[in-house]
């Protein structure tokens, strides 16, 4: 990570930037999956942003989301070889936030785990077309400037990712009060032991992926199914109680990106996080993250 490069806050330009700062983290954190490296790239926006001329630009948060995602651009290219060689399934990092007060609904369902998940699927420039496009609404012309692509190859990206969105989330909409009874019911189920309640809340084709990192016990492969999701969730819960285990862990229903899920509590401690993907009536997709090196931004 680079040292902070902290912006004096007594000129406009500053001004502009810090009153941003926290838009442009998300930006980057949807193209890269870290909010870590998100926050390296905000920095480095502003070190950008501080040596341009200011009066010859006419509209200063466009200019500095196209910087951060061509910043972005690069460091998703080296990225995807990291992923490759991931140990287990990777997932992105959680962090312990609240929806913004004015976030539109695709807005922010776009930082929630599964969706973060889902376009890291995509290619790196397929990510930042669909992102400019879909999400923040820019024009098609605007965006071959910053992936470097001619306006039709945009738009038949954008299509491409529209399309593959589409299909892997599998009509999961956010509805942080759903989502929430749903995961809640089916982390209770899974503590009692209770296999066959447990997967009547499943989807017939529920995935469940679970990030361990090298370190920490975790599927390595994806759980199809609601039988194998539904036994698998319930040995983990039960795992401790079969060993004795002394120490406390507990399951609390939380913030995770912007997204109601379960925060996993162990001896007074955050663990790990777990958020749910629901097509209204059950459960599509669980997303778990548990890998050390991930949690570090999850708080009670």
């Amino acid at each position: 990570m680079c040292p902070e490069v902290r912006a004096p806050s007594d000129t406009p330009a500053a001004r502009i930037f810090a009153e941003h700062r926290d838009e442009l983290e998300r930006v980057a954190y949807r193209m890269l999956g870290s909010w870590a490296e998100a926050e390296d790239v905000a920095q480095d926006t502003w070190l950008r942003w501080s040596t341009v001329d200011h009066d010859r630009i006419d509209n200063h948060v466009g200019y500095l989301v196209r910087i951060t995602t061509r910043l972005a651009l690069d460091r998703a290219k080296r990225a995807s070889r990291r992923h490759e060689s991931y140990v287990g399934p990777w997932l992105p990092e959680p962090a312990s936030a609240e929806p913004g007060p004015d976030d539109a609904a695709l807005l922010a369902e776009s930082l929630t785990l599964g969706f973060v998940t889902v376009l890291q699927r995509l290619g790196p420039v397929d990510r930042a077309v669909f992102l400019l496009h879909e999400v923040f609404g820019w024009s098609h012309a605007d965006i071959a400037e910053v992936v470097e692509r001619s306006e039709p190859t945009c738009r038949q990206i954008a299509r491409r990712a529209r399309e593959r969105v589409r299909d892997d989330r599998r009509g999961a909409r956010l509805d942080n009060d759903r989502d929430a009874e749903l995961l809640g019911r089916a982390v209770l189920a899974a503590q009692a032991g209770e296999v066959a309640e447990l997967a009547t809340l499943l989807h017939d084709d529920v995935v469940l992926l679970s990030d361990g990192g090298p370190n920490r016990h975790a599927a390595r492969n994806p759980i199809v199914g609601p039988e194998r999701v539904a036994r698998f969730l319930t040995g983990i819960a039960r795992a401790d109680e079969r060993k004795g285990r002394a120490t406390e862990r507990t399951a609390e229903v939380g913030w995770i990106n912007g997204q109601l899920g379960v925060l996993l509590v162990d001896d007074g401690e955050a663990f790990g996080a777990m958020v749910a993907d629901t097509d209204g009536e059950r459960i599509v997709a669980l997303h778990s993250v548990i890998a050390p090196e991930k949690i570090g931004r999850l708080r009670r």
